[in-house]
């Protein structure tokens, strides 16, 4: 890791150029607290930060869990675990391609909607084949999609906000990222303490968490409205 991150810093230093490295006017002269200030009170976008922090808390509950639920529960070895969880983060992968793809076609919104909308099936069946303590190949046809679906709100949530805050783009990366691991943080806690020996919690909270921003949504059209 510490091998990559060097390479990645040269890639960065040599090759990632912004307009703001030239042109001060693409950047805000704005102190720090007026900076943040700036970033919560844009149209919409506590919203879509939070939207993309409950999709890192729902990722991260998939992170806490998978091998205590694979492993524990279903019973599966080691090296079915390792092609397990190969077959998710392919989904992420996945759902970075078919999310590029969808972009060609539709706005970032509506791609966002078509990723909630997955994701509030893929998560409401995760839960019932838990509750119903199906086999956990069950899960997986529940569970990938969901992966790919996640990603897809995440990336879409992120290109929103920076959107909005074209001149505060490293304020809101900070604001986002904080609350982001804030949250990834509190999955392990919560799962703990909602553990019952079965599947269910994990598959649970991630349904609960994309119904929250399901149910979000429609203040963002409101707000358009006014």
């Amino acid at each position: 890791m510490s091998f990559y991150s060097f390479v990645l810093l040269c890639f960065v230093s040599v090759k990632l150029k912004m307009n703001s490295d030239t042109d001060s006017s693409t950047r805000t002269d704005k102190n720090f607290l007026a900076a943040y200030k700036t970033v919560f009170t844009k149209p919409n976008i506590g919203i879509f930060i939070t939207s993309g922090v409950l999709t890192s808390f729902a990722a991260s509950c998939y992170l806490t869990a998978s091998s205590f639920v694979f492993m524990d529960i279903f019973k599966v070895s080691k090296f079915t675990f390792s092609i397990l969880l190969t077959l998710n983060t392919g989904s992420l992968m996945l759902g970075n391609i078919v999310n590029s793809q969808l972009l060609t076609r539709f706005r970032t919104e509506t791609v966002l909607r078509i990723g909630i909308f997955l994701g509030l099936f893929a998560a409401s069946g995760l839960t019932i084949v838990n509750w119903l303590q199906l086999d956990y190949l069950y899960t997986m046809i529940f569970l990938m999609p969901l992966m790919g679906s996640l990603r897809i709100i995440a990336v879409n949530c992120d290109a929103i906000v920076f959107l909005k805050c074209e001149n505060e783009t490293g304020t809101a990366t900070a604001v986002f990222q904080t609350l982001r691991y804030f949250c990834k943080a509190s999955a392990g806690p919560i799962l703990a303490l909602l553990y019952t020996g079965t599947a269910v919690p994990f598959s649970a909270v991630m349904l609960i968490s994309i119904i929250v921003i399901a149910l979000m949504q429609p203040f963002t059209r409101h707000q358009k409205e006014k």
